[in-house]
């Protein structure tokens, strides 16, 4: 059917966002499976978030053509029917998104060993993810009676009163935000007691703090969720659609552009050895302590850490920085986002 209403607004941002999304997301599968070969608990819940995100957007394109963001005036009492049912499923998906996206992008900070209540707060925002989150599902699931009641809206049912859903959706914004906003800080505090020099306090704390990009999109829907209750609700609440899946793609790309440090790395040392991408040695650079042990071995004279296939195990799966204190993780290399120059360092202050 012809797109009507804002309905090609929702088609156009969504398909934009999935795109970008789904490429970072295959950049990061590249870094972790590819390059690192290996696989940890938050790749797991990026890999989950991906996939909800998919069907988030799948609702949401397959509804923008079937009539969401249209007036009820331009639909026929299938396309109304439709529509409701797409608008129906996709709160679904985005809720599981947000939860494994958050959950995803804490496991990764965690493996930064920081001190206790810097890990307790970070468990607390897994805690309060999952708390909210699951609850609100089963909501919106079990809202009507029986639940393609929402849709069909023939014959016996009944649904709860919209105030509900708008209170719901209320909570679960302010939820959402106090995540983002500290994961997002979270990880300032320390790096600013690390002894790096300014220049990469900066990029160490930009690429830690992507994870609360996807608060931006929580924050320009606020002013749009009351609409829930409005008669033109498939048109209304175009704006909620919208920032709903922009949201959802800023979180599904901040979570995975955060683990791209090796990456960048990669593409560094081969560009800089010629087409072959190989030094004399035959030997890739990736800073990161994801690399399997078998694949790690250390320079005795740089201190770096070199990766190839051939390498065999020298050295604990916790590699250290030639600065760091003997038996200290370096809490910027564990994430492999930062590779410090020799004789500066990275310890934390106590």
């Amino acid at each position: 059917m012809a797109l009507k209403g804002r309905s090609e607004e929702i088609l156009i941002v969504t398909t934009v966002f999935l795109t970008i999304s789904t490429t970072v997301f295959a950049m990061r599968c590249f870094v972790r499976f590819r390059l690192l070969k290996t696989c940890r608990a938050d790749d797991i819940f990026m890999i989950c978030a991906t996939l909800m995100n998919d069907a988030l957007a799948t609702c949401t394109i397959t509804g923008a053509v079937n009539g969401m963001g249209s007036k009820f005036a331009q639909l026929d009492a299938q396309e109304i029917q439709t529509a409701l049912m797409w608008w129906f499923l996709w709160p679904l998906f985005y809720i599981l998104t947000g939860i494994c996206i958050r959950t995803s992008i804490a496991l990764t900070i965690l493996r930064i060993p920081w001190p206790r209540p810097y890990r307790i707060i970070l468990w607390l925002i897994i805690f309060v993810t999952w708390s909210v989150g699951v609850p609100l599902w089963f909501t919106f699931l079990l809202q009507c009676r029986p639940v393609s009641y929402y849709w069909r809206r023939t014959g016996q049912g009944s649904c709860l009163n919209p105030t509900v859903a708008i209170n719901f959706g209320y909570a679960l914004s302010a939820s959402a935000v106090l995540c983002d906003v500290t994961l997002s800080v979270l990880p300032v505090f320390l790096i600013q007691r690390l002894k790096l020099n300014r220049t990469t306090k900066i990029a160490v704390a930009g690429i830690l703090a992507m994870g609360g990009l996807a608060c931006v999109g929580v924050i320009i829907r606020l002013p749009y969720i009351h609409h829930y209750r409005d008669k033109e609700f498939l048109y209304n609440t175009t704006q909620i659609t919208i920032w709903s899946n922009v949201e959802a793609n800023l979180g599904v790309m901040a979570g995975n552009l955060i683990t791209l440090r090796p990456l960048f790395r990669w593409f560094h040392d081969v560009s800089s050895r010629g087409s072959s991408g190989r030094d004399s040695s035959g030997k890739f650079l990736v800073a990161s302590r994801d690399m399997p042990n078998h694949l790690q071995t250390r320079n005795s004279i740089t201190g770096s850490t070199q990766w190839s296939p051939e390498a065999g195990s020298q050295e604990p799966h916790n590699f250290l920085s030639s600065a760091a204190p003997r038996g200290q993780v370096n809490p910027v290399s564990a994430l492999g986002v930062v590779h410090t120059s020799r004789g500066e360092k990275a310890q934390v202050c106590d």
